[in-house]
């Protein structure tokens, strides 16, 4: 190939490698919709694969949620920003795996508020105030074709904290796998109730009608809780379970 059609290629050339001595010996990557690869077969050259994303209903929601908090960021008084700020580094913050964070702001604003409408709560209209909030202890988790349910060592007796329930949908991974698949299913004020039933949230959450399996073992289920202070946009860590599916 001449050093004119050479730089022809290259410059058609979309994430694709070219490798060459005094002509092009092989080709690696894509070209335009072509896909250069080689396996135990040989080389060869397929159709580049278009894949689609389409949000599911959950993201859409969350997506929206998320646009709605920022918009009210951006309304807000510079002035008020920098109490935000201020507030967000008043004690040491922790995200919701237990890792240690420096917070802006605007993270603290968006993590407060975000609990507001997950509970059909108006957004707060004055700074929050950053508490440590303990997480809950579960004592038993269950599994079966009865019932999805739990039971807490203890609740908070008071109506601001609320346990925020998430669920993985049904899957063979393993735990440290399921727990990136958690979805937000319920929310309560326990006021020191003990005993949740998450059958029926499961089911719309998920579009599932329990049970799913008649037979044990076929699936598991990942549970996540934290708690949420409404009145000052404080989390809790998340406390996780993972238990498997058992028919009774």
């Amino acid at each position: 190939m001449t050093s004119r059609g050479l730089l022809l290629l290259f410059k058609i050339l979309i994430m694709a490698r070219v490798i060459y001595s005094s002509q092009v010996d092989e080709i690696k990557g894509s070209i335009g919709g072509l896909t250069f690869n080689a396996n135990v077969a040989g080389k060869g050259i397929r159709l580049k694969p278009r894949n689609k994303y389409t949000s599911s209903v959950v993201q859409n929601e969350y997506k929206s949620m998320y646009t709605s908090i920022c918009n009210a960021w951006n309304a807000l008084d510079t002035n008020v920003k920098e109490e935000w700020a201020i507030e967000a580094v008043a004690i040491d913050t922790f995200n919701a795996w237990g890792e240690q964070k420096i917070w802006s702001g605007l993270n603290f604003f968006v993590s407060a508020q975000m609990g507001r409408l997950l509970i059909d709560d108006d957004l707060m209209g004055y700074v929050g105030a950053l508490e440590s909030i303990q997480a809950p202890t579960i004592t038993v988790y269950t599994v079966n074709s009865n019932e999805i349910s739990l039971t807490l060592l203890s609740s908070v007796s008071d109506t601001d904290y609320y346990y925020m329930f998430y669920l993985s949908p049904p899957n063979t991974l393993g735990f440290k796998k399921q727990r990136t698949q958690l979805r937000f299913v319920y929310a309560a004020a326990l006021n020191g109730a003990v005993d949740v039933d998450l059958t029926e949230a499961f089911e719309s959450a998920f579009g599932l009608s329990w049970p799913i399996a008649t037979e044990s073992n076929v699936f598991s289920l990942c549970l996540g809780i934290r708690v949420y202070n409404r009145n000052n946009g404080s989390w809790s860590q998340y406390v996780l379970s993972y238990k498997s599916f058992v028919a009774v």
